[in-house]
């Protein structure tokens, strides 16, 4: 009796270890897989281009309410012409007071005009201001 309880034991035994080892996977050297990583990249805001004429307009419209877009661009491109021709800042700005807009009208129109069409004149209107 003896040798049927322990033959008992060791079947149980192996039917355990077969058992069990069938059921267990097979131990693993790999790591682990990471885990995915996500982006996300916003868009990037970009405003629409405007061109010097709407930009110079945009400035200009609220002060001259009633001068068309056309002629404004037209005034502050001759300007930045006068400038190219050898005009000083200070002469345009005269000539556009002589034709009845006023000494702080016509520096603002001067100084828009140069800060959009001939941005190369501004050290010499920062110049200006400065005395």
């Amino acid at each position: 009796m003896n040798k049927r309880i322990t033959l008992a034991v060791v079947a149980s035994i192996v039917a355990l270890s077969v058992t069990g080892c069938a059921s267990s996977p097979a131990p693993s050297n790999s790591a682990p897989a990471p885990a995915p990583v996500y982006s996300y990249d916003p868009p990037v805001y970009e405003p629409p281009a405007q061109s010097a004429e709407d930009i110079f307009y945009s400035v200009i419209e609220p002060r001259f309410p009633t001068v068309p877009r056309s002629t404004a661009v037209n005034l502050g491109k001759a300007i930045c012409n006068a400038l190219d021709s050898g005009a000083s800042i200070t002469d345009v700005g005269q000539v556009a007071a002589n034709n009845g807009i006023s000494y702080s009208d016509a520096g603002y129109l001067v100084g828009a005009s140069i800060a959009s069409f001939c941005p190369e004149y501004e050290d010499d209107a920062r110049a200006l201001l400065g005395n």
